[in-house]
C-alpha cells in the first residue's frame, strides 16, 4: 500500500507515551535498626509525549 501511494499524498506513522513524574515505591533493603527514607510522591504529575514519522522522508 505505502509503495503505491500518489506522490501528492503522504503517510504518516504516529505514536504517544504517558510520562508518570511520580517516584515509585517499592520494596527496598535497609539496616536493622535504621528507617528507610521514602519520598514523598507528592503530586501526580505527568507529561504527554507525541511524535508522528513521514513515511517517505523519515522526517520525525
Amino acid at each position: 500500500m505505502l509503495h503505491r501511494l500518489r506522490p501528492d499524498k503522504t503517510a504518516v506513522f504516529q505514536d504517544e507515551v504517558d510520562i508518570h513524574l511520580n517516584p515509585k515505591i517499592a520494596r527496598q533493603w535497609m539496616e536493622k535498626g535504621k528507617p528507610a527514607v521514602v519520598v514523598a510522591p507528592g503530586d501526580n504529575e505527568k507529561r504527554h509525549l507525541s511524535g508522528d514519522l513521514d513515511w517517505r522522508t523519515g522526517w520525525l
